[in-house]
Order: structure tokens, then sequence, then C-alpha cells
């Protein structure tokens, strides 16, 4: 029998406290300390689609990420939104599986929106291999015209900047080096 309700966007998410406190020390603290959540039955879970939610609840459960939706690009989406709640839980397994799947499927249409999302919830390997990625196209063109560039470019013009660098150093020791 379950012993809290979690409502997400008016979805009601039922699970066990002591499940989601073993495995996540931010439900710990939320489930059984000092806070407003350790002494209600059902807690708002605001920012955050249902089956982001139940995607997290279902891999502390279970262990397991299934990350096959739809669309390629679907699955790219809900996978970023999976890793922010898992970031925002705790939940390390989870953020090594999405880290590793983003890695893995890196691709010029996703590398500058996962390039961004790297940089603003500073996830340090995930930004490192999207800078790579990046650097080793042959045609730079494939980016530049994507509506991560675009987005990336207003929102953090230094990570461009970064981009360039890497860019150029690649590129000069490919010349001095390869010759």
């Amino acid at each position: 029998m379950t012993d809290v309700n979690f409502d997400v966007e008016g979805e009601i998410i039922s699970a066990h406290r002591v499940i989601l406190g073993a495995r996540s020390r931010v439900f710990k603290a939320e489930l059984f300390g000092h806070m407003a959540e350790a002494k209600s039955e059902c807690i708002r879970i605001e920012d955050m689609k249902p089956e982001v939610f139940r995607a997290l609840i279902h891999f502390i459960y279970n262990g397991s990420f299934d990350n096959e939706r739809d669309t390629q690009h679907a699955t790219f989406v809900m996978t970023l939104h999976i890793l922010a709640a898992a970031d925002r839980y705790a939940v390390e397994g989870l953020i090594v599986k999405c880290v590793g799947y983003l890695i893995k499927n890196l691709s010029s249409d996703t590398v500058m929106d996962v390039l961004l999302f790297a940089e603003q919830h500073t996830f340090t390997e995930l930004k490192e291999a999207c800078l790579i990625f990046a650097s080793k196209l042959n045609n730079f063109a494939d980016i530049v015209f994507t509506d991560g560039y675009i987005q990336l470019a207003q929102a953090e013009p230094s990570l461009l900047e970064e981009l360039r660098k890497v860019t150029k150093t690649k590129s000069w020791l490919k010349y001095h080096y390869e010759k």
C-alpha cells in the first residue's frame, strides 16, 4: 500500500516514502525531514510533466530507463526533461543513463540544444561531449542553421566562443599534424 501521492498537473502518482527516500537524498529530506511535505499525503509537483515524473518514479523502483518513444526527436527531448528531473531529485543512476543516452545519440540536429541544456544545468561531461561532437562535424553549417544554435547564441553567447575555440584548435592540430 502506497503512503504518498504526488499531484503532477492534476494527475495523481502514488509511491512509497521509504523507497523514494532510500534512493534519493532529496526525496529523503522532503519526505522524512522537517519540510512540510513530510507530513503531507499529497505533494504537488511544479514545473514537470506527468510522464517525466512517472519515468523518474519508474527508475527509482525498477532501475530501468525506458526512453523508447514515438520518434527520435521526441525521445531526445523527453530524455532532457528526465535528466532535469533526475538532477532535481539527485537520482544519480538515472543521471548516468540519461547522459549516456544523450551522448550516444548526439546529431547535428540536437547537439546545440543539448549543449545549451548541459551548460544551464552544469553537466560538464555532457557539455564536453557536445563540444567535441560539434568540432568534429565536417560542415559547421549543419548546426549553424538549427533552432538550437539560435537559442544558444541568444542565451549563452560565451559558449559559442568556447565552441569556436575548440573548433579552431582542432583545425590547427589537423593542419599541423596530418601533413
